[in-house]
């Protein structure tokens, strides 16, 4: 150990035990010890210098790598391991455990490690996950080199031979680093630079990275990946605050002069996932350069771009070849695949900075991504086209074709403004851009144009804001193909656009050309492709086929013929195809030419020919089918040539009809039916029948029907003929005012007219019925031999206006108060009825089946119903009057003259008094529902009360009024013990004066009693007290003018 200062120290390995003084073991401890504040090395001096002398077995997990540490490896004497320049191995020789590491640097910072050469040799146990176990595990660290030119480390036999931010237990992210530099390392392969590890590692992954990363550098610090190489990233997000770096810092990565999938001489290809970079959601803030590189990806892409919205460069890569452009390095599909990425550059504007791309589908460009793709040069390719697939969310991509080659020039059309390259294509014939020649722009109308010398075949492409369109090809557009098929020879395919090509040809299902032109003509049936070609790159269409315009099937045809030379013949089961979009009109037509139908189906038809006319509704195809022959099949017939009818007489059985002849096969029967379809006869001849209609129907013994006659009238001789089309006049409100008239009848001498029950109604003049009512009637028409009936005729109408009193209830006013009512009427008639009450002045009562609140008079109530009839009825009430009790009156005595009140002592309620001079008197003094009335009296004399309801009144009730004392009856003595008798000081005759005042006094003229008007009598008591017993002392004053009584009064105890 060799101390520089006394902060920064240098320690030396010489021990190559796994444990004890001087081993790496003892170094990395005593580094620790030594703090962190100044770099410390730790460097080898291993005495021998063989591999074995050279090589460290590591018996037990190292310690942790400590902070600002180089570990030099290279600083060993003696020759470097194989072709790498790694000059101490450290070999694992302790059993597995699930978090194994050789090295593992955790949260520190300023690390070095160059010339190990690190190496794993033990089995992951059966059953056991490996998953952890690292060569180099780094963790939440700061500024990490991981080798350098001439310092190079062999990393191998791990499941990860790197592991950069790996989780330990999965779930959210836990590990971020920052700066990070990778350089001429041998990862996943044995220092010879061929052989890999019995123990296949996984790619090396470096995860979740930010600030500036170096995978690679120059040429002498380029890494060997043979197993791939991943970024994954999680800076995509916008978060603020404490603990987010990892998600929203931006990274810087370089990633050049690597080899994938490759041994050190690139002759050699392993399996590999290629070159894969991915952020973890869109908008990953990583500015990334890919340049340098040989790739070879057997199993997956070669490059892999996902969610990256920074600037991607990728330049002067080999892939899918090597650097000499002949061995070819597999790749599973694609050469680079972009997802998500909009600002990715492939190439750039120097043709010095192209990519090849070989053996493989060059690009695969996929949905919100913006890609230039630019002076590449692929060639020997798979699946060139598309580049660009546009499914959903596709950003925009400009386009352009050739339209015009020759040895001098080209042009075509593009997206305005776009910029054209030019590119001879590949060499193996796979329609690539290989070469790159010349450049051109767009016009605003989007033309180009190109002169000079054509040596080769040329591929375009367009780019325009960042984005590239697909290169140029033989390309076909069938969108607005359309197929015309033959009618009735030839059809045609038309509609068809091509682009970019040199050689045109139509082909048939034999190989046969057929055209060269791009729309194909008068073609029989048949499948035909187009095939379009511009040296190696050709495209074709799929077969379309030209069917006949309208096909006949008559495979099923089923012809029933018809029988008994009836119309009852059919054509059906014939089958049309119409491969036209115009509607088949069909006509069928007879050997005479005339049209039998316009269906498919000809139906009820008589026996012939006929033909199908078949033709499109656009009149481009017509053609015909037949003739199809219906034959006859035989029935029964009848013929009428030689009938005889002999007329009968009226009334009588005389007529026949005979002469008739029928035909048919086997026995015949026959039927006679008369006009109402009754059997009558079942001869050939019609014998002793009434005059009548009659109709013969033959049956025989085939399969057709039987066949009638012609209806064939018996005449009647001196008969009635009765034309029964009569004309009913409905009655009106009941009355005996309908009709039945327009009979036509000849041949009659008597008409008479009969009801339903047969009861002759009327004898007429003439065959018409008047002035009858509602009822059904026929007319017996008829002369000295013979009778004609009529029809039932029914007269309706509408009926009366019917009122019955039968249960009419009339109840009178009394003592004129208009309490008459009348009630009960009952109505028949049309629905609904509409009332009028009226009395003998025309005045309205009310618009009611029911009178109410009606004085005595006589009324009269008009009843219309819903067709207009009426009806009025009479009805009279009367006035009644009853007895009515007199009332009861005193009489009145005054002690002077002046006013009185005169005062009823019955008075009712919904009663009415009046006052009289005298008992006879028509005109009352006054009238009073109360009962009270004001008199003025200067003397005696007589007044008459009497009691009145509305009209009725009662006897009158006499009322003497005397002026003047009258004798009052006053006692001078009671005793107001309660014991029933005598309790009250009863003065009799006080209450004929209402103006009386009664005062009592004691002995010693005190006040103990005051009643005006005296209405309660005297009790003996003062203020609810009793009064002793003694004499007492009484003034009544009787009203103004009148002398006041006075006396003694005893009270007794």
């Amino acid at each position: 150990m060799l101390a520089f200062n006394a902060f920064s120290t240098v320690f030396t390995v010489i021990n190559n035990a796994d444990s004890g003084t001087g081993t790496l073991r003892d170094m990395l401890t005593k580094a620790a010890a030594n703090g962190i504040a100044d770099a410390d090395v730790i460097n080898f001096n291993l005495t021998d210098q063989s591999e074995a002398g050279r090589t460290i077995v590591i018996l037990d997990q190292l310690p942790l790598v400590s902070a600002n540490l180089t570990i030099d490896g290279s600083s060993q004497p003696g020759t470097a391991f194989g072709l790498s320049t790694s000059r101490v191995k450290i070999l694992t020789g302790f059993a597995y455990t699930k978090f194994a590491n050789v090295l593992l640097l955790e949260n520190v910072q300023d690390v070095k490690i160059y010339g190990l050469y690190i190496k794993n040799e033990m089995a992951c146990p059966s059953g056991e996950g490996c998953y952890y176990w690292q060569g180099i595990a780094i963790r939440d660290c700061r500024n990490i080199e991981i080798g350098a030119a001439g310092k190079g480390n062999v990393i191998l036999g791990f499941q990860y031979d790197l592991g950069m931010n790996l989780h330990l237990t999965g779930g959210q992210i836990h590990y971020y680093s920052v700066n990070f530099t990778l350089k001429a390392n041998f990862i996943g392969i044995e220092p010879d630079g061929i052989t890999r590890s019995d123990i296949i590692s996984k790619p090396v992954e470096v995860n979740y990275v930010i600030g500036e990363i170096n995978i690679g550098g120059t040429p002498d610090e380029g890494n060997l990946f043979p197993n791939g190489f991943s970024i994954h990233q999680t800076n995509s997000e916008n978060y603020t605050g404490e603990g987010v770096e990892m998600y929203v810092t931006p990274a810087t990565i370089r990633f050049r002069n690597n080899k994938i999938g490759v041994d050190h001489s690139e002759s050699i290809t392993f399996p590999s996932s290629g070159f894969r970079f991915d952020v973890h959601t869109p908008k990953g803030k990583n500015t990334v350069f890919i340049e340098d590189n040989i790739i070879s990806s057997s199993t997956a892409w070669g490059i892999t771009l996902i969610n990256n919205f920074h600037e991607v460069n990728i330049r002067r890569n080999y892939i899918g070849t090597d650097r000499s452009l002949t061995k070819t390095l597999p790749v599973g599909d694609t050469g680079i695949f972009v997802y998500y990425c909009t600002n990715v550059k492939i190439g750039s504007s120097n043709p010095a900075d192209k990519n090849y791309i070989a053996n493989c589908k060059p690009i695969n460009v996929w949905p919100y991504s913006t890609v230039s793709v630019n002076k590449n040069s692929f060639f020997c390719v798979r699946n060139m086209y598309p580049m660009i697939y546009r499914g959903n969310g596709t950003f925009f991509f400009p386009v352009v074709k050739i339209s015009s080659i020759t040895g001098t020039s080209l042009s075509g059309n593009a997206t305005p403004g776009s910029a054209i390259e030019l590119f001879y294509a590949d060499r193996c014939g796979s329609c690539a851009p290989e070469t790159y020649f010349a450049s051109t722009t767009a016009d605003e109308s989007g033309n180009w144009h190109y002169d000079g010398p054509i040596q080769g075949k040329v591929i375009a492409s367009a780019t325009f804001n960042g984005a590239t369109s697909e290169f140029t090809r033989p390309e076909l557009d069938v969108a607005n193909v359309k197929i015309e098929n033959t009618c009735p020879n030839y059809g045609s395919i038309k509609g068809i656009v091509p682009s970019s090509y040199t050689d045109i040809s139509w082909i048939n299902e034999s190989g046969a050309e057929v055209g060269r032109v791009p729309d194909l003509l008068n073609m029989p049936p048949g499948k035909y492709k187009l095939k379009i070609g511009y040296g190696d790159c050709s495209a074709e269409t799929p077969w379309y086929q030209i069917k006949l315009g309208v096909s006949v099937d008559a495979s099923t045809i089923a012809v029933t013929n018809a029988s008994c030379n009836g119309a009852n013949g059919s054509v059906k089961g014939i089958t049309i195809t119409n491969n036209t979009s115009s509607a088949v009109q069909y006509s069928w037509k007879d050997a005479g030419g005339n049209e039998m139908g316009r269906a498919l189906k000809l139906e009820n038809v008589r026996p012939g020919n006929y033909l199908l006319s078949i033709k499109l509704a656009d009149n481009s195809c017509a053609m015909s089918y037949g003739p199809v022959e219906i034959k006859n099949i035989s029935g029964p017939g009848v013929s009428e040539h030689n009938i005889t009818v002999v007329a009968s007489e009226c009334g009588k059985a005389e007529g026949s009809i005979a002469g008739i002849s029928a035909t048919g096969l086997g026995v015949l029967r026959y039927q006679w039916k008369n006009e109402l379809g009754e059997v009558v006869g079942t001869g050939l001849d019609l014998l002793d029948k009434p005059a009548g209609s009659y109709k013969l129907e033959v049956f025989d013994e085939s399969a057709c029907g039987s066949v009638f006659s012609s209806t064939i009238p018996i005449p009647e001789v001196n008969g009635i003929s009765l034309n029964d089309m009569g004309t009913i006049q409905n009655v009106t409100c009941g009355q005996s005012n309908g009709s039945i008239t327009g009979i036509q009848v000849s041949g009659a001498t008597q008409y008479q007219w009969f009801d339903q029950s047969d009861q002759l109604i009327a004898t007429t003049t003439d065959p018409n019925l008047r002035d009858v009512k509602a009822g059904r009637y026929y007319l017996v028409a008829a002369n000295s031999s013979c009778k004609k009936t009529s029809q039932l005729y029914t007269v309706g109408g509408n009926v009366a206006v019917l009122v019955n009193n039968n249960h009419v209830q009339i109840n009178h006013d009394h003592c004129s108060l208009s309490t008459g009512t009348i009630t009960g009427i009952e109505v028949s008639g049309k629905l609904p009825f509409s009332y009028r009450w009226e009395n003998d002045a025309g005045v309205n009562f009310g618009n009611q089946k029911d009178l109410k609140n009606a004085p005595q008079g006589i009324y009269h109530l008009t009843i219309t119903d819903a067709a207009g009839c009426s009806a009025v009825s009479t009805y009279q009430l009367l006035n009644q009057s009853e007895s009515i009790q007199q009332p009861m009156v005193s009489d009145l005595q005054l002690c002077g003259k002046g006013e009185a009140i005169l005062i009823v002592n019955n008075v009712t309620k919904d009663s009415g008094y009046k006052l009289y001079g005298n008992e006879y008197g028509l005109i009352p003094l006054d009238v009073q529902e109360s009962g009270q009335f004001k008199i003025n009296v200067n003397e005696n004399r007589k007044f008459y009360v009497s009691r009145y309801i509305g009209g009725c009144e009662s006897p009158r009730t006499k009322v003497e009024v005397t002026v003047g004392y009258a004798a009052l009856i006053i006692p001078n003595a009671f005793s107001p013990n309660h014991d029933g008798s005598n309790d009250k000081w009863i003065i009799k005759g006080i209450e004929n004066y209402p103006k009386v005042s009664v005062n009592i006094f004691n002995r010693y003229g005190e006040r103990v009693f005051d009643a005006p008007n005296y209405k309660v009598p005297f009790e003996g008591n003062r203020n609810g007290n009793p009064l002793p017993a003694g004499v007492y002392y009484y003034v009544i004053k009787i009203g103004e003018g009148c002398r006041a009584i006075s006396g003694s009064l005893t009270l007794l105890r």
